[in-house]
């Protein structure tokens, strides 16, 4: 019998147990794979084709060493798959730019000059017995060519031969309500070793890989800090051997009042999302040169509301284009995260536990994010509202030193005196004398101190025995508040947000000095951060049309003198707007959103006094200008989704909180089914993502593309519509410390970029122009906040 004809059995043998899998279905099982295993997935972002008929084809690539085709075709069986066609592998343009990336990223792991005067090759097994799929390009991945080759065994030759396989990736794409998590699409990762070795059992759709709710704390006790999983033992200890991390909704959100119909529960609420297009191979140390980056999501919600696990965030989308990893956490809210009394009627009441949760979870992922194929020393923390205040937090926090590199503050809030973070004795007291209601809100839970010695006589709460309660120590509102039912917390007064906690917050606001001069902790990283033009259009009031200009503003909590000097408009800054909708609603949600809440005056007076003290070494600044996708559950004014296509072409309707979010995460078709707007929505989509995948790629230092990476990818257009970002301020472009009032010279060349359906459609200089006129009429001129320093 010819040596090519037991292969052909061989392979034939392979076929009929890959078939054999294939066919069983629930008896599936995965398990951690000893070899690297690459999602190779269809880039668009264009949800319409991952839902068709004829959706395009997704990949798995075995980085193993395969002598044989059928030893190949096995290791794709194991995945539940087969090895590619090679004629539809020859067709398909993205399974060229995909492999042809895998060069380019080997370029740069050998840190070597990139030339294109040499051509690298690279061949794959295939399900044609007598083929293989070569791939030619430069040695830094541009001038990719695949093509057909003889198979190094074909004609009976024999060959020492080892290659990896290339699998089809047969996962469907699916909306958040329909994710499938069946047995067949299911994979494995590996921590720990021996007795603590602990499998983490996720699964795989068309785009990446997915471990869901991955707990990374031991569940605290109430309104105590947390305690991150650091260790393999730990994570065994909670774990044990195995941990199925397949749920897909948002059960296991942390208590409030929205999101799920689901039970509550403190204890189990402390998990985070991870997703993937990476899983390192099992039982072997990761080079760290394969480890991909990290962005670290924090949700917004008010400090009350939200969850890591919605789909809104899904990083799905925006891990799979640009072969990052993302990962969301929950972490604990309202009063149960959060609440502050003063130190003598309650020690244990820091506030800011969800902060350390926060914290916590970044250690876990500095510890374990390797095992899902994330460089830990590459982590980029970004978060959107309540989120974006927590990230300015770890900004100032010597506790979260060295735990990112970059971060990311989307619509968050001025580092002004408004904005400065209490103390507990003042958050104690009513929001009438300037605290935040701590003792009111103890006083709606029956546990503040005059209420104890009187709640066991009247029955209101059940307590347990006096020795317990003696046993806990002599803080009896802790012991109060630790005997009451979870939804006591969730129909009660609420207390949400942070305080100086004298721990991980130790001062009112972060330093804007000098670093020379500086008193107080920075963690000086790269910065993007930005704004929505009209963040008040959900956030604040809409007045109805007809209503008079001084009425709406009033409405709108606008008193004098910024209402009268709107009103008045005397030199011109407040022109009634003609286009879009009804002038006296568009000038009132600017005002709004200029000096309120957001307040956009101050994120420009900030981002000046920022960068010309050189307090981060880098600072890339935006705004979202003339493109917005609301997420269709927020929108309490009706007013931020456009009324019309020429509405939405030309910018004219609210640019609202929240429409950065589906932007970012490219995730419209997958949490909500919408469909694109226009012709222009896929494109503006990957604008934005890949800008912020940029960022997070290149460690914070621009969030446009390498050319090269863009070149080979595929994604020049999407480079080319924001190649205008220009930072703010880098390392050694003006003199360290150096301050300087600012005028329209020294201001000009600090620019916000104009995000529209474009990329970039223009910037700004920070201090001129209208913006900055209307800013200095309200009194927030662009020096007012190094004036409140001084």
């Amino acid at each position: 019998m010819s040596f090519r004809l037991l292969i052909g059995l061989h392979g034939v043998l392979i076929s009929l147990l890959a078939a054999c899998l294939l066919g069983a279905g629930p008896s599936f099982s995965a398990s951690p794979s000893a070899n690297a295993i690459r999602m190779l997935p269809p880039t668009s972002l264009d949800w319409t084709q991952f839902r068709s008929a004829s959706r395009p084809p997704s990949y798995l690539l075995v980085q193993g060493s395969y002598s044989s085709q059928s030893a190949a075709s096995a290791a794709c069986a194991a995945l539940n798959e087969r090895l590619v066609d090679i004629s539809k592998a020859l067709r398909d343009p993205n399974l060229v730019r995909q492999l042809a990336y895998l060069v380019y990223e080997s370029s740069e792991k050998e840190e070597e000059d990139r030339t294109t005067d040499a051509r690298v090759s690279q061949i794959f097994w295939t399900a044609d017995s007598d083929r293989v799929l070569a791939l030619s390009s430069n040695s830094d991945g541009t001038g990719a060519q695949v093509q057909p080759q003889d198979a190094p065994n074909a004609s009976g030759r024999t060959v020492s031969v080892r290659l990896p396989a290339l699998c089809t990736n047969s996962a469907p794409w699916k909306t958040v309500n329909s994710t499938d998590t069946s047995p067949e699409w299911r994979v494995a990762v590996a921590s720990g070793t021996g007795e603590y070795r602990t499998t983490y059992t996720g699964f795989r759709d068309m785009l990446g890989f997915r471990f869901a709710a991955v707990p990374y704390a031991k569940p605290p006790a109430r309104f105590a800090p947390s305690t991150a999983l650091l260790t393999a033992q730990a994570v065994h200890a909670m774990l044990g051997s195995s941990f199925s991390a397949l749920r897909t909704t948002r059960a296991q959100q942390c208590p409030q009042t929205s999101g799920t119909d689901k039970p509550y529960t403190e204890d189990g609420c402390l998990v985070l999302n991870i997703a993937t297009g990476f899983l390192p191979p099992s039982g072997q140390p990761v080079p760290k040169n394969e480890l991909r980056p990290i962005l670290f999501w924090i949700h917004g919600g008010g400090f009350s509301a939200g969850s890591g696990l919605d789909g809104t965030f899904d990083g799905t989308g925006l891990s799979s284009r640009n072969d990052i990893v993302v990962i969301s956490p929950n972490y604990r809210l309202g009063t149960l995260g959060w609440l502050a009394v003063a130190q003598t009627t309650s020690p244990a009441l820091t506030g800011n536990f969800g902060l350390s949760d926060i914290l916590a979870a970044l250690r876990w992922v500095r510890a374990h994010a390797a095992t899902f194929g994330g460089d830990p020393d590459r982590i980029s923390v970004m978060g959107q509202s309540a989120g974006a205040q927590i990230v300015q937090l770890l900004l100032q926090s010597e506790e979260a030193a060295g735990l990112f590199q970059s971060a990311v503050v989307m619509s968050g809030r001025p580092w002004d005196k408004a904005d400065e973070r209490m103390t507990r004795k003042v958050a104690e007291r009513p929001i009438s004398e300037g605290g935040a209601n701590g003792l009111a809100v103890l006083q709606s839970l029956g546990c503040a101190p005059a209420q104890l010695g009187r709640r066991h006589q009247d029955g209101s709460v059940p307590l347990r025995h006096q020795e317990d309660r003696r046993a806990s120590g002599s803080d009896g509102v802790l012991a109060c508040l630790r005997e009451l039912p979870t939804a006591k917390f969730l129909t009660s007064s609420v207390f949400s947000r942070p305080v100086i906690d004298g721990n991980l917050i130790r001062a009112a606001t972060l330093d804007l000095s000098p670093p020379s001069s500086a008193k107080a902790h920075v963690n000086r990283v790269p910065l993007l951060l930005g704004t929505m033009r009209d963040e008040l259009g959900s956030l604040g009031s809409v007045p109805a049309p007809g209503t008079s200009l001084e009425q709406a503003l009033t409405q709108a909590g606008i008193n004098d003198p910024q209402n009268a000097a709107v009103v008045a408009n005397k030199d011109g800054a407040f022109p009634r707007p003609t286009a879009g909708r009804d002038p006296v609603q568009n000038l009132t949600v600017t005002v709004e959103s200029e000096m309120t809440s957001i307040l956009r005056c101050g994120h420009d007076s900030m981002l000046n006094l920022a960068s010309d003290n050189g307090v981060f070494p880098i600072i890339h600044a935006y705004e979202y200008f003339s493109r917005a996708w609301q997420i269709p559950n927020y929108d309490p004014n009706a007013a931020c989704a456009p009324e019309s296509g020429a509405e939405l072409r030309e910018g004219h309707y609210f640019l609202c909180h929240s429409g950065d979010l589906m932007s970012v995460f490219a995730s419209p078709g997958f949490m909500f089914a919408l469909e694109p707007r226009d012709d222009l929505d896929l494109r503006w989509l990957r604008s934005v993502s890949d800008a912020w995948a940029a960022f997070a790629r290149s460690g914070g230092q621009s969030p446009v593309m390498d050319p090269v990476y863009a070149a080979v990818r595929g994604y020049t257009a999407s480079r080319t519509s924001v190649a205008a970002w220009k930072p703010l301020r880098a390392s050694g472009t003006r003199e360290a410390g150096r301050r300087r009032q600012s005028s329209s010279s020294s201001s000009s060349s600090k620019r916000v970029a104009l995000l529209g359906a474009y990329g970039v459609q223009d910037t700004r200089a920070l201090g001129v122009g209208s913006f900055a006129r209307q800013c200095s009429a309200l009194g927030f001129g662009i020096n007012y906040i190094r004036q409140q320093r001084t």
